[in-house]
């Protein structure tokens, strides 16, 4: 599926005079869902002194990680580092016990499960992810509700810890990072607001992460989502490299939830990884995990899929102790298959730490994957949404079309082979996208293009480039249209229309 958007939308853009906002025209296409997100009242915009700060900082999201940073060598990333910060901070992590989540796909969506489970029963919950979407208040979220910080408590979270902070960077000579710092400042919230417990998300890798600097004493849960090749430079080149990486936040004596599923050689690896610290591994996929969508629902109120979870679970290490959930028809906000393999994760994490003692209820996990939801994953803005947030829109879903952009630490080629292994899509609208608020990072439009042009031509598919209505009359119906975002807006428009009978969809 794909949706075009169209109508104007407001922007906040700093300019010489300060902060300033637009009125502009918006049109586009996407994969699914199209996010259009707006700003109100400024919002979006951060307490500028603690944002300046942290700007001043290398920020290696914006500039990519560096050659094995995430390994455990040489090349790594300096974890005393961040040691040497938490301790001038009076060690705010051993304040609380901590669910540490890494992988390579499925930690946000796995920590926000986990996180509401937690907050369903009524614990008060850190909890620290990465990237944001809007806001970088996104990143941290303390109590029982899902708030994220607000931008007062953030700017006197950085005022009350200002002079450690330059004294610490002083004393690192100016090799402080962006994530290191704000990670610190996430954990010293944490500890100032008294939250039972947190969950955090690890930023790259594992091993040397600035999130792990968590003691086994600290630790409650290891989560590994998944295991697969991103980040591949940085974390040694292959996916047995990754594997190790991400093993790295095993703890000993700690268990560890594996999501998966994974390959079988890669299990071994983490395995291997917990049997050397005596820590029980959970698995979240293969026998007694079952899972099914029954349907997907559009409403007023947005979208969720409906959808079966059982689980049969028998804690390793000689525990007699089994754990049987069984529910129909739930209502998760978060779309898309692999959501039920972040839900059955996130089930098997609370019920390890439930076997640690918490009290958490069968009816608190089912309210609190249902109650989750994060902005941009597969997210729908209904109509009166986007009228009250002042976007004057219509939302049209369409079938086969796409619109790609991608970081230039990505593999194009895999992506694009991928997504022709099913039925290729009609459009694709190749663009570049701001990755962490820069343009470094950003692959061209014109990179892309050419990737999608040899993946379609591996498969025998025609590929068209775009420039007028009559190009899209004259292709053959299992044609690949590619159309990049220097093209006008009306040109899409029109090459949509053609392309398909425009039975629209109102939401």
């Amino acid at each position: 599926m794909g949706l075009i958007l169209s109508g104007r939308r407001r922007s906040c853009r700093e300019t010489e005079r300060g902060l300033k906002w637009f009125d502009e025209p918006f049109s586009g296409c996407a994969d699914c869902i199209w996010l259009l997100l707006s700003c109100e009242g400024g919002s979006c915009i951060g307490a500028p002194k603690v944002l300046e700060f942290l700007d001043s900082l290398k920020n290696f999201e914006k500039l990519g990680v560096p050659k094995g940073a995430g390994t455990e060598s040489a090349e790594g990333f300096d974890l005393a580092r961040m040691y040497r910060l938490l301790s001038a901070f009076g060690d705010p992590l051993s304040c609380y016990p901590v669910i540490h989540v890494a992988g390579t796909k499925g930690k946000g969506s796995t920590a926000a499960f986990i996180g509401n489970i937690l907050r369903a029963e009524g614990y008060s919950v850190g909890s620290y992810t990465s990237p944001h979407i809007m806001s970088i208040h996104e990143r941290i979220v303390a109590g029982k509700s899902e708030d994220p910080i607000t931008p007062d408590a953030f700017q006197k979270l950085f005022e009350d810890n200002r002079k450690i902070l330059e004294e610490a960077i002083a004393a690192e000579q100016g090799a402080l990072t962006y994530f290191e710092v704000l990670s610190v400042l996430a954990f010293q919230y944490f500890a100032q607001v008294n939250v039972d417990i947190a969950v955090v998300e690890a930023g790259l890798g594992g091993a040397r992460d600035a999130t792990n600097v968590i003691s086994a004493a600290g630790l409650a849960v290891a989560v590994i989502t998944n295991i697969g090749k991103e980040h591949s430079v940085a974390l040694g080149g292959s996916l047995e490299s990754i594997a190790l990486a991400k093993s790295g936040i095993i703890k000993q004596g700690r268990p560890v939830v594996l999501g998966g599923p994974l390959d079988l050689h890669i299990e071994e690896i983490i395995c291997e990884v917990a049997a050397s610290k005596s820590s029980k591994v959970i698995r979240a996929f293969g026998e007694g995990m079952h899972h099914r969508i029954g349907g997907v629902t559009l409403e007023d109120s947005g979208a969720f899929q409906s959808c079966d979870l059982s689980i049969d679970l028998l804690f390793p290490g000689g525990s007699l102790r089994s754990w049987k959930l069984d529910k129909k028809s739930l209502q998760l906000r978060m779309l898309g298959p692999h959501q039920l393999n972040n839900a059955l994760t996130a089930i098997c994490t609370i019920l390890c730490i439930r076997d640690q003692g918490w009290r958490i209820k069968e009816d608190a996990i089912w309210s609190g994957l249902e109650r989750t939801f994060t902005l941009g994953r597969f997210q729908v803005m209904p109509k009166a949404e986007s009228i009250r947030l002042g976007c004057d829109l219509s939302t049209l879903v369409l079938d086969g079309a796409l619109v790609i952009a991608m970081a230039s630490d990505k593999d194009h080629h895999g992506f694009c082979q991928e997504l022709l292994q099913g039925s290729a899509p009609k459009v694709v609208v190749v663009t570049e996208s701001m990755v962490a608020g820069g343009k470094y990072r950003s692959t061209a439009a014109s990179v892309l293009v050419d990737c999608w042009c040899q993946a379609a031509r591996t498969k025998k598919l025609e590929v068209l480039h775009a420039l007028t209505k009559d190009d899209v009359k004259g292709s053959k119906p299992d044609s690949v249209i590619t159309i990049t975002d220097s093209e006008s807006i009306s040109l899409r428009q029109k090459i949509l229309e053609e392309k398909y009978a425009m039975a629209s969809h109102l939401i």
